[in-house]
């Protein structure tokens, strides 16, 4: 197939290119001076959203002194991300992107093929699989994604703290880690691993490669243990699940406890259309209370520099938002149902009620994050705020009489017109969005502007009004060719 034969992605943030079987030249390669301030970017603006890599070992002054130095798998798919939030290197992000998968396959092919199986591959995988999933090409994600999780059980990643485990039964493919922070950096890679997998798992309709019965390794420990390097006891998924989150759990395991979540809510919401008769509908209804009781005691469990008023961590933002998004959605799925019988009238009342508070916390939150730089804020935070959207649009379209729902949004356009300058998965979203109010004759042009809230976010380098005009929708409409 020819070059021009492939799909345009002429418009995308990163148009990810065509993988080559040739590897790039040494004149590709950065200099110190680019190396030092792409590493910089990444562990200022991306490690915060991906905190499975230790700074230490991509330090450049100190590479000499490793044992085994970083592949340039892993370097240039840390490159890769750090170019996307940098406007003199943003040019670059699509070679560094191709370069990464170069090597990836460089390295697969080499010998027996078991130059891949280390650790910093599975790291490479996965920063991958984000920029394919910002980008998005979903598809190509969701592959990279189960190259990473296949890694993971290969070499045994899932099953790290598993004392009973037989030498027989153990992968050898890893050698003893040599400290803590390497035995950390395990643990932290699988479990980043693993919260994508249900991520991709929730959008695909597929279970997890990776069942939670296996997993024995242990959940990550506090952030300052990782960076120092000070050894510390960790919970088990199952007791955090169960118990919630110990005080000084990390913005990481966080994450891992709602990818849990969103597993747990997936399998209910796939059961949910088989709801026929009136024993399924008694398991449906036993089902939502069990989800509903665990999402409201992991959010009020959470440790305090975790919580969405206090923490400004983008990951446990992140979270925070998730929690409530999950909660949005399982309650959508009960109303659906209880909609069904007319005598539930008070029922569906009750249920609308508890989604539309899901909903402004989610708005609660992201006005929360005022002067925050963009750039430093979890990509995904979009997807919580696209389903915030659909709330307010359902309402507005069924007649319902919902107070601030355009200001409302208005405020989460604008917001996601923000996160589209570097996501172009945003960029999709605000377009579903844009077409969503056309259908419904939703006209809002001339909802009165909150001019505070709409300022709360800085972009580098970028004046607010510099963005446009402060809602148009045929311009935008136009702008991303939503007919």
């Amino acid at each position: 197939m020819d070059s021009q034969d492939w799909p345009d992605t002429s418009n995308a943030i990163i148009n990810l290119p065509r993988i080559s079987q040739s590897l790039p030249t040494v004149d590709e390669f950065p200099g110190l001076h680019e190396i030092l301030e792409l590493n910089e970017i990444f562990f200022e603006e991306v490690y915060p959203n991906v905190p499975f890599i230790h700074h230490a070992k991509h330090d450049p002054n100190r590479l000499h002194t490793l044992d085994v130095q970083p592949p340039l798998c892993l370097r240039y798919a840390m490159w890769a991300h750090a170019a996307t939030r940098s406007s003199r290197y943003s040019d670059r992000a699509a070679q560094f992107y191709r370069n990464a998968r170069m090597h990836l396959e460089h390295d697969e092919m080499q010998g027996d093929g078991l130059n891949f199986a280390t650790v910093a591959h599975v790291q490479a995988w996965a920063l991958i699989t984000i920029v394919e999933a910002e980008t998005p090409v979903p598809a190509r994600a969701y592959m990279s994604n189960k190259r990473a999780v296949a890694l993971c059980q290969l070499l045994g990643l899932h099953q790290i703290d598993n004392a009973n485990l037989s030498s027989r039964q153990s992968s050898n493919m890893l050698q003893p880690p040599q400290d803590f922070v390497e035995a950390e950096e395990r643990r932290r890679t699988f479990w980043y691993i693993y919260f994508s997998d249900c991520w991709a798992g929730s959008g695909t309709g597929q279970t997890p490669s990776i069942k939670d019965e296996e997993i024995t390794t242990l959940m990550p420990s506090s952030e300052y243990a990782f960076r120092e390097g000070h050894p510390e006891t960790a919970q088990s998924l199952q007791c955090a699940t169960s118990n919630g989150l110990e005080q000084s759990a990390s913005s990481m395991g966080a994450a891992v406890v709602s990818g849990w979540i969103l597993e747990q809510c997936s399998v209910h919401l796939r059961q949910a259309s088989d709801v026929k008769d009136h024993s399924r509908e008694r398991q449906f209804w036993l089902r939502h209370q069990q989800l509903d009781n665990i999402i409201s005691r992991i959010l009020m469990n959470l440790p305090d520099h975790l919580r969405a008023a206090k923490t400004r961590e983008p990951l446990a933002v992140f979270v925070n938002m998730c929690l409530h998004q999950f909660t949005i959605s399982l309650f959508q799925a009960a109303i659906k149902l209880a909609q069904k019988s007319p005598s539930r009238y008070e029922t569906v009342a009750r249920l609308r009620l508890r989604v539309h508070r899901a909903a402004e916390n989610i708005i609660d939150i992201m006005r929360a994050e005022a002067g925050t730089d963009v750039k430093k804020m979890c990509p995904f935070i979009p997807s919580c705020l696209y389903v915030a959207a659909t709330v307010y649009i359902n309402d507005l379209s069924s007649g319902y009489e919902v107070e601030h729902a355009q200001e409302a949004l208005l405020f989460i356009v604008h917001t996601i017109k923000l996160f589209r300058k570097y996501w172009r998965a945003a960029q999709m979203m605000l377009a579903q969005i844009l077409h969503n109010l056309k259908d419904c004759n939703i006209d809002l042009d001339a909802t009165p502007a909150d001019a505070t809230a709409l300022r709360c976010f800085s972009l580098v380098g970028e004046d607010f009004d510099a963005l446009g005009p402060l809602f148009a929708t045929d311009t935008l409409l136009g702008e991303l060719n939503v007919k």
